[in-house]
């Protein structure tokens, strides 16, 4: 014997119990849970990822030598995962400071990448590479690495950034 409510009902097929939230429902729910966003929190959070995500594709590159387009995917998704789980957002704010965030780690990916090609062409050391940068040497390191996967690879981060950045409400 099946108990039916107004506010559940079984799936036949599988046993589930398929909840319908009233308009009402769904209004206190929502309001709930965009109480519950900080912003600041997802912003630290976005900062700290963009750090760990630039020191893990500074490491990788420091130990292959190669130029590694395709971790700017990984660092928009490491920043837009943490201002999601941090920020807690449910509103598209969080996805434009996690596909800024994923914009700012992608151009820092590839400066980085200069400066380490830079710092190998010269026989020197890259820690030595970065106290001599100034606005003139990031224009120059940045037009000498740029190419057209790093703009595809930067796009795909904003992307990923943005959207791994919060989790809209099915209502929206």
């Amino acid at each position: 014997m099946h108990n039916t409510t107004k506010s559940s009902k079984e799936n036949k097929l599988d046993g589930r119990v398929d909840f319908e939230i009233s308009e009402n429902g769904f209004q206190k729910y929502s309001q709930l849970m965009k109480e519950k966003q900080n912003i600041a929190l997802g912003i630290i959070g976005g900062i700290a990822a963009l750090i760990i995500g630039l020191a893990a594709w500074t490491g990788t590159m420091l130990l292959v030598s190669y130029k590694l387009d395709w971790m700017a995917l990984g660092v928009g998704l490491l920043i837009g995962y943490s201002v999601r789980l941090l920020g807690k957002g449910v509103e598209p704010k969080f996805g434009v400071i996690g596909a800024v965030l994923a914009f700012i780690g992608s151009v820092a990916g590839n400066l980085l990448t200069a400066c380490i090609i830079f710092a190998n062409g010269k026989s020197i050391s890259f820690f030595s590479v970065l106290p001599q940068l100034n606005p003139k040497t990031v224009l120059y390191f940045l037009k000498a690495v740029i190419g057209p996967f790093d703009v595809i690879f930067c796009l795909g981060a904003i992307l990923i950034g943005y959207y791994f950045a919060f989790k809209p409400l099915k209502g929206q």
